[in-house]
């Protein structure tokens, strides 16, 4: 007489698997579902908007120029490099005096040494056009520029 554990067995490991399946284990469907879940989570995070805080300046550079370039560039590394926003804004110094970067100029409308925040995925770009009313108080113009960048990042 052979014996009956191998028919026992299979219908144990089917009774299992249709329980599994009922209650949402093992399920193929529901697996890759929640694969898809996971990975739209992962994107959503990786697709966050980021933004380029652009300060433009020319060949011809006062000490205040300087100031502004030295302020922004500070702002950006101090409220940007860890926390909630950590990466999503990255500082950038151009010349608008080189030809390849003359284009800058009409983008822009610039008339002066300016801050320009330009968001990375779509949206409005903004001037931060009080730069030269708050380069006498460090503290204050360096919240200027964080509170510029964190509004444009959560615009819609």
């Amino acid at each position: 007489m052979k014996s009956k554990k191998p028919l026992k067995l299979a219908v144990l490991c089917a009774a299992l698997a249709c329980f599994g399946a009922s209650e949402g284990y093992c399920s193929p469907a529901k697996a890759k579902a929640a694969g898809a879940k996971n990975s739209a989570a992962v994107k959503k995070e990786t697709e966050q908007k980021s933004v380029t805080v652009y300060y433009f300046h020319g060949d011809a550079r006062c000490s205040s120029c300087r100031k502004i370039e030295q302020y922004t560039k500070e702002a950006v590394e101090l409220n940007f490099s860890s926390g909630p926003y950590a990466g999503r804004a990255q500082f950038s110094a151009v010349n608008i005096d080189r030809p390849e970067n003359e284009h800058f100029i009409a983008d822009y409308k610039l008339v002066s040494k300016a801050v320009v925040l330009q968001p990375e995925k779509g949206g409005k770009w903004v001037n931060l056009d009080q730069i030269w009313l708050k380069l006498g108080d460090r503290d204050a113009f360096l919240s200027y520029i964080a509170d510029g960048i964190i509004r444009t990042l959560e615009a819609k």
